[in-house]
């Protein structure tokens, strides 16, 4: 999960996830189908809501540490979100994306 490629396809999937709608409710569910394939439950939901709030408020918190987490990887990180919030999306995306129903996709 620390691998500079697994934390910057992170990061570039925060990027997508953000960009597809203004609602969180809607950018969760959309995260979570497009990597498992179905949509998530109403507790799976709420699971995530609750890790995008606690990352939220984490680099809300240490500005630094989320500059310095978006910083790996070679591509360029897009500047149209904040870092703080980009970090927050992008800890999400890697939760998703590591989800033993992603990884299986049975």
């Amino acid at each position: 999960m620390n691998d500079p490629q697994f934390v910057e396809a992170a990061r570039a999937f925060a990027e997508r996830i953000v960009a597809h709608s203004s609602s969180d409710n809607d950018r969760l569910a959309w995260a979570f189908t497009e990597c498992v394939s179905r949509p998530p439950s109403t507790t799976e939901l709420d699971v995530l809501t609750r890790a995008l709030e606690r990352e939220r408020q984490r680099y809300a918190r240490d500005k630094t540490a989320a500059r310095k987490y978006l910083a790996v990887g070679e591509s360029p990180r897009g500047q149209t979100i904040s870092p703080a919030e980009h970090a927050a999306w992008a800890q999400v995306a890697s939760l998703i994306m590591n989800l033993s129903e992603t990884v299986t996709r049975n």
